[in-house]
């Protein structure tokens, strides 16, 4: 059985933001309210990890499944949109008056 550092050992996302006026924001995507602050970059990571690790002990003692990391292989990053035909058309003249394609 996979223990809570086993499962930090996968590639799951965290990400850490500043937050005004001062200090860090730190959380992992795949674990819904999983989230951690400090001083420091440093600081918010390591409280992160350890709420993590906490969140996790949490959800193995209740039963639920631990998600898998989220991975960018599968998405290229295109999005398909329709749109109606008067606003793809206000579109199309914005994009030409800032001088760029569209798709951009």
């Amino acid at each position: 059985m996979k223990t809570a550092k086993d499962y930090l050992l996968q590639a799951y996302a965290r990400i850490v933001i500043p937050v005004e006026p001062s200090g860090f924001h730190a959380e992992i995507f795949e674990f819904p309210g999983c989230f951690a602050q400090g001083e420091t970059v440093g600081e918010a990571y390591a409280n992160l990890e350890n709420a993590a690790e906490s969140w996790i002990d949490s959800c193995l003692s209740q039963g639920q499944s631990i998600p898998e990391p989220s991975s960018n292989l599968t998405f290229s990053g295109r999005l398909a949109l329709r749109l109606p035909r008067t606003i793809h058309r206000q579109a199309a003249k914005m994009a030409e008056r800032d001088q760029t394609s569209l798709n951009t």
